[in-house]
């Protein structure tokens, strides 16, 4: 997102050492594969979008249990269950649901 310096994730159960851009987005199964991301520091100023300086960074996870409860799941299963709390989702359609309620 913003400037900085100290631009690298290492990836060492490959042996690889990545250089990345602000911009740039890394997935990977961090879950997997050990990894770590170098120093870093800000560089003085705002871009001309009004972006501050420094980095972003967003983890994700996925746990394999979530996967276990999702898998054979009819399309829009979550949606209509409120992810298996609302009852099987078979015998529910949102579109009886009233957007507008609490």
């Amino acid at each position: 997102m913003g400037k900085f310096t100290g631009r690298e994730c290492y990836i060492t159960d490959l042996k690889l050492k990545l250089s990345y851009c602000p911009g740039d987005v890394i997935i990977l199964m961090g879950g997997a594969l050990y990894h770590g991301i170098g120093p870093w520091k800000p560089l003085p100023g705002i871009t001309e979008d009004g972006i501050k300086p420094g980095r972003v960074s967003n983890v994700w996870f996925f746990p394999h249990s979530s996967f276990q409860v999702l898998e054979n799941k009819e399309p829009g299963w979550a949606l209509k269950s409120a992810g298996g709390l609302r009852g099987t989702g078979s015998e529910l359609d949102s579109s009886d649901w009233d957007s507008e309620s609490d």
